[in-house]
């Protein structure tokens, strides 16, 4: 089944940001063919140094700031940050990405 066949009032969608970039997806075109059904966004960065390890958001590869701008033709309402790899406390990961995210609004 295709995600069009779906009924936009009956069903949203969680995009995990990290796995579709990684995977080469168009997220542009993603939220322009499915305007307001990706309402929630799991959001970590890619590690510069190495691709297969996550970091903190706003610290790695993925522009944030150019998807952002699209939250509103997502459908944006939750970004739920998940970090994996620490090189730093966990604590400090978590809040790094946090005043990251919160300075692009």
């Amino acid at each position: 089944m295709r995600i069009k066949e779906l009924k936009a009032s009956k069903m949203e969608f969680e995009t995990d940001l990290y796995w579709a970039i990684r995977d080469k997806q168009n997220i542009d075109k993603c939220f322009r063919d499915h305007r307001g059904r990706f309402t929630m966004w799991h959001i970590k960065d890619i590690r510069k140094s190495d691709e297969t390890k996550n970091t903190e958001t706003g610290n790695g590869t993925i522009a944030y700031k150019k998807i952002f701008k699209q939250a509103k033709l997502a459908g944006l309402k939750y970004a739920i940050v998940e970090q994996e790899n620490f090189e730093i406390d966990p604590f400090e990961s978590i809040d790094k990405s946090i005043k990251y995210l919160k300075g692009l609004e």
